[in-house]
């Protein structure tokens, strides 16, 4: 039952009963559409607190499309829906027939996708109305950049707004993780009414508090579910075919995998270096859909993090513990995880092929020429990354 069904006498009836519908979901995920694992459940419950923060602070602070305000709707901690490492992924409350400009910089940025979105994914009203690389904008000599969303078409610079879109939802890429930069996006309604905001009442409350419920239980449901409708055609330690998906921008190739390994196994993943400007391969848990401990540990790498054997080809070693690769990914303490392969600005990429083996056996699978990693450049490689990452979503 929603707050507003449930008709809160006052703001604290409210408050108690969304507190109520949070409790809630600790039962849902003690069910069995979720692992029951140690693991699992620590993670889960996590997950829980994040999603509840971000939507309170969707439901509370960004949701006035009169007064827009872009948020972090992805980072380095709050992690959902399969989330790329090497995007900062931002949004906007929007409505038609607000006029909007987006102002930012791509002196150093690896580009960016904007979307214009309804609802979110999963929900019934959900659509993706347009979908815009930064390549078709043009920036000034000194990089920086103005896009008008809304109103009148425009020869340069334009995307439309849909009457029905209520989300700019924003993909910025951050592709070297040395030498990228932010875009600094800032997003200014155009035009001189309202100048201010409504003074707070209860049923802005009541309406605040049900929509970030709501996000929580459907949120935590629906990637779940299609998390484990990917993985379910799949064989273990194996990946299926390369595909574009309508759920992402229109030249982005992804293929799934996923690994259910002992603690002494490990998988050699080949990939052929596809046709694009970005690429990579990422590890996320099991039923929460987050990605791994990216900062810390290597489970995640792209074009710019790889080494690429003289075939051509980029050999990678998922397993658990380091097998002294240049291209290991860490599972983090994990024995099944999810795979992504992505290929972002994409004209064409191959499936990844699989071989199964042992740490201790790896090196039979690799050309004689591949590279070993000492503990002294793995622990200089963590501790690049950690920095890197700390920068990329400072505080």
């Amino acid at each position: 039952m929603s707050i507003e069904q449930a008709t809160p006498q006052s703001v604290t009836d409210a408050w108690r009963a969304f507190c109520a519908r949070l409790a809630d979901m600790g039962a849902v995920i003690e069910g069995d559409d979720f692992p029951q694992d140690a693991l699992a459940q620590a993670e889960g419950v996590r997950y829980l607190a994040r999603m509840a923060a971000l939507a309170l602070q969707q439901a509370t602070d960004f949701s006035d499309p009169a007064f827009p305000v872009i948020y972090r709707l992805n980072d380095d901690a709050t992690k959902w829906a399969g989330p790329n490492v090497d995007n900062i992924y931002l949004a906007a409350a929007v409505q038609h027939p607000h006029v909007y400009e987006l102002h930012g910089t791509l002196a150093r940025s690896g580009g960016f996708i904007l979307q214009t979105l309804t609802g979110w994914w999963g929900e019934e009203r959900f659509r993706i109305h347009d979908d815009r690389s930064s390549a078709v904008f043009v920036p000034d000599a000194d990089g920086s950049i103005v896009v008008t969303i809304g109103g009148p078409e425009q020869p340069v610079n334009w995307m439309p707004l849909h009457p029905d879109a209520d989300c700019l939802f924003i993909r910025e890429y951050a592709i070297d993780w040395a030498t990228d930069g932010r875009c600094e996006f800032v997003l200014e309604r155009v035009g001189d009414e309202p100048t201010s905001q409504p003074v707070l009442d209860a049923e802005r409350v009541f309406a605040m508090l049900d929509q970030a419920a709501h996000w929580v239980e459907h949120t935590t449901v629906f990637w779940n579910t299609f998390e484990a409708q990917m993985m379910r055609p799949l064989e273990p330690n194996s990946f299926g075919p390369v595909f574009t998906t309508p759920g992402g921008g229109s030249d982005i190739f992804y293929g799934n995998g996923w690994v259910d390994m002992g603690p002494e196994d490990a998988l050699v993943v080949e990939v052929a270096v596809p046709t694009a400007r970005y690429w990579s391969l990422q590890l996320y848990n099991e039923a929460w859909y987050e990605s791994l401990d990216f900062g810390s540990r290597c489970t995640n790498r792209n074009n710019t993090q790889v080494h690429v054997d003289p075939d051509g080809i980029v050999r990678f070693v998922i397993s658990e513990r380091d097998p002294r690769v240049p291209n290991w990914l860490d599972l983090a303490g994990h024995r099944r995880a999810f795979v992504h392969f992505r290929a972002v600005w994409c004209s064409g990429a191959t499936q990844p092929r699989c071989t199964l083996t042992t740490i201790d056996a790896v090196r039979d699978l690799l050309p004689a020429e591949h590279p070993v990693t000492t503990a002294a450049q793995r622990t200089h490689e963590l501790r690049t990354r950690y920095a890197q990452v700390t920068r990329r979503h400072r505080r």
